[in-house]
């Protein structure tokens, strides 16, 4: 099933409404779209550029890595138009370091696509394809539930490995410490 979030460009709405049987556009909270155990951010190259600039980039990170974990999902983030010449000039060496940062950080996978026609084709082959496992990596997920970390005496979450579920403690003030947990192991 492919799930099209309603906010994305009306061409790309109307092609997967027309000739997609399994698609469906919706309003998602998360992302811009679902194909099975898969979440999509797409942006055109502009877009990440002003995303990265005005640091709106991680706040929405914070959020795809919330709910892929949630929902046990990958996220892809997609580059679509990489080719089309630009209005303003992109900061490459920022974008650059936001990739790779995110990549590290969350494990997103970056994809780039000359076209959205380009971008509709991964999608529709995605659908195709068995379920993958999920590769997000929330060891910096706390940090937007937490808030000021110095008003938080601790954390604990609770693991769950092998059917077994045991209580962590991730935070600890008195000790300043922080454990992290493997995304597997959540």
């Amino acid at each position: 099933m492919i799930t099209v979030d309603t906010r994305e460009p009306a061409h790309i709405k109307e092609y997967f409404s027309v000739f997609i049987d399994n698609a469906e556009i919706k309003k998602l909270d998360c992302g811009d779209y679902r194909v099975n155990d898969i979440l999509i951010e797409r942006k055109t190259l502009a877009d990440f550029n002003s995303s990265c600039k005005s640091k709106r980039f991680f706040d929405q990170a914070y959020r795809l890595v919330n709910e892929a974990v949630e929902n046990d999902m990958t996220i892809v983030y997609a580059l679509t138009n990489i080719t089309e010449p630009q209005e303003h000039a992109l900061d490459t060496k920022l974008m650059s370091s936001v990739i790779a940062s995110a990549q590290k950080r969350f494990g997103f996978q970056f994809i780039p696509f000359f076209s959205d026609e380009d971008f509709i084709n991964y999608v529709t082959k995605l659908d195709t394809l068995p379920k993958s496992k999920p590769k997000v990596n929330p060891m910096y997920c706390l940090q937007p539930l937490l808030g000021n970390i110095a008003d938080v005496e601790s954390v604990e979450v609770t693991v769950k490995c092998r059917n077994r579920a045991r209580k962590q403690k991730v935070y600890d003030k008195e000790n300043i410490t922080v454990n992290y947990v493997k995304a597997s192991t959540i």
